[in-house]
């Protein structure tokens, strides 16, 4: 079994043990995310993958005889997956914009609930939070770049809003997903409480989007990122709700190198700038 990227995706491919290909056994325009083992026959392979969209994770099941795939894994949003030592069951950990935590024990042949672990309840219902959505925006070459916005709580939108810009936007980090609160962190609700709309979007050079997207910024960091960054300014500043003359936009680590790329290179754009670790020269 080998993990190979050598179609632009993470896919499987089966070899015998002389080192010859079989068959590949994953293909598609999506990444294969982690191996979680085999069938106790060994004739099926258990792993994860974002084959139903970017911003999600589902759990599969692939024969290595054929190749036929079938999903184990049920309802939309993000899974993390243990199988069990004897393959019998898988242990799934799993929220989505609606769920804040679900942990079952599926049984692996037929993916059905055998045993339900924990049902969170949402932590938060004390609170008052804005609305968050999760959209597409373009590039300049036509790539889908996912955006997350959320709002402040009671929003009029015949008024302006500040709009803090919170940035990662480097390798192997993906910041927007179909996860409890779309993979905001509750900062994040603290400013849009405190009145702000706050602003995400995973630029090309961000991770699980596949080699292409990812090596986009290939000898020219903070360029084509850059790019893709001004492009959800250019959304913001379409929306009649957003005050244009009070954009922020802060990171750490990649997101500081951003923070301060975008600061010094687009100085008449964000009216602050906080870079948290920034990796520069």
């Amino acid at each position: 079994m080998r993990v190979s990227e050598r179609t632009g995706f993470d896919h499987l491919y089966l070899y015998n043990t002389s080192g010859k290909q079989l068959r590949h056994l994953t293909s598609g325009d999506w990444m294969v995310k982690e191996i979680l083992g085999f069938s106790r026959k060994g004739d099926e392979l258990y792993y994860t993958s974002t084959a139903e969209s970017p911003l999600e994770r589902h759990i599969y099941a692939v024969s290595l005889r054929n190749g036929k795939t079938r999903r184990i894994s049920q309802g939309s949003g993000v899974h993390q997956a243990q199988l069990s030592p004897d393959a019998k069951y898988i242990f799934d950990n799993y929220s989505s914009p609606a769920t804040p935590r679900k942990i079952w024990v599926l049984n692996t042949t037929d993916g059905k609930v055998q045993q339900t672990l924990l049902t969170a309840n949402n932590p938060l219902t004390q609170y008052t939070l804005g609305e968050t959505t999760i959209f597409p925006i373009k590039a300049e070459d036509g790539t889908d770049l996912y955006a997350r916005m959320i709002t402040p709580p009671n929003m009029d939108k015949n008024k302006k809003y500040p709009v803090v810009v919170y940035v990662y936007g480097g390798p192997h980090v993906q910041l927007v997903t179909n996860s409890w609160l779309g993979g905001a962190n509750l900062w994040m609700h603290l400013m849009a409480q405190k009145g702000y709309i706050v602003f995400t979007l995973d630029s090309r050079g961000s991770g699980d989007r596949g080699q292409a997207f990812e090596q986009a910024t290939f000898r020219q960091l903070g360029t084509v990122e850059m790019q893709d960054q001004l492009r959800g300014v250019e959304h913001l500043k379409s929306l009649p709700y957003v005050d244009a003359e009070r954009l922020g936009v802060h990171g750490w680590s990649f997101g500081g190198f951003m923070t301060t790329s975008l600061m010094t290179r687009h100085p008449d754009v964000f009216k602050v700038g906080v870079a948290g670790g920034p990796v520069i020269d």
